[in-house]
């Protein structure tokens, strides 16, 4: 699996996620191992988003780096062998308060990276995105948008997927059950309907977005029924942010109809307040 962009590494990798490395990834592992660059991500402690630095490397190891950067442009075992079969420690502190910590583990053989350990979780820090789901979600989903997050933080994507779907299923049988009251509507047709067709069926009922990309539900049923675990865990991110954009536009519309029924109750009252004048 190819090797993903440092902050991608430290905030969605799974635990035990491997990736193979070569003699031309000595960048990339002196960067890791010796991070001092800055990641955006939610702070857990400060209950906001933050900014975090790594704190991993020394002065005089910085200075070594700006003097003969070149060195590390090859991975080689010989040159570096205290790198090799041992565990690696990354620390991150918040900028807004430098008790709060990130650490990352990982391990690191001589064709492989490994990550081992991650605190605070993949689900602590993604959290906040989710919490806004409570307004269009049941409480009973809600909680398995959760355990899906957290089954990807230790590895587990078919069960990831498993639970995903559920929410999605779950939206479908929501705009069904509009669906059903209306006239001139076909229960046996729809009963009959593969998801595709039926998502057409309820278009009218449905965010756009869903309708758009109805290919979602095929992708998550692959997922539980024929996909390996080490792909359900690559496409996971992928079929998230699908699930999350169809769930975006629920809440958009929700708060779009809150200010609507707001507005037109401060309208009539002005409207009442000014025809006593």
């Amino acid at each position: 699996m190819k090797l993903p962009v440092l902050d991608k590494l430290f905030l969605e990798t799974p635990l035990y996620e491997a990736f193979d490395i070569s003699s031309t990834d000595g960048e990339y592992i002196f960067e890791l191992l010796y991070f001092l660059e800055k990641i955006d991500s939610y702070c857990p402690f400060c209950d906001k988003s933050s900014t975090f630095k790594g704190i991993n490397a020394v002065p005089q190891t910085r200075d070594i780096r700006i003097k003969s950067y070149s060195q590390y442009a090859f991975f080689n075992i010989d040159i570096f062998p205290s790198w090799i079969n041992r565990i690696h420690q990354i620390n991150l502190v918040c900028t807004r308060d430098e008790s709060h910590l990130m650490q990352f583990s990982f391990y690191l053989t001589e064709d492989q990276l490994i990550k081992i350990g991650q605190y605070p979780s993949i689900a602590d820090i993604s959290m906040p995105d989710l919490k806004k789901y409570r307004e269009v979600l049941s409480k009973e989903k809600f909680k398995e948008l959760n355990r899906g997050v957290g089954l990807i933080t230790h590895g587990i994507g078919i069960g990831a997927f498993v639970y995903l779907r559920r929410i999605f299923e779950d939206l479908i049988e929501e705009a069904h059950k509009k669906q059903i009251m209306l006239d001139g509507w076909n229960e046996e047709a729809f009963q009959r309907s593969r998801m595709d067709k039926k998502i057409e069926l309820l278009k009218d009922s449905l965010p756009s977005f869903l309708v758009e990309s109805k290919n979602l539900y095929s992708i998550l049923s692959k997922g539980i029924h024929e996909l390996t675990e080490d792909e359900c865990l690559e496409y996971f991110p992928t079929v998230k942010l699908g699930v999350e954009l169809i769930l975006d536009e629920k809440l958009e519309e929700k708060r779009r109809k809150t200010k609507i029924e707001l507005a037109r109750k401060s309208i009539s009252k002005i409207h009442n307040d000014l025809a006593k004048e």
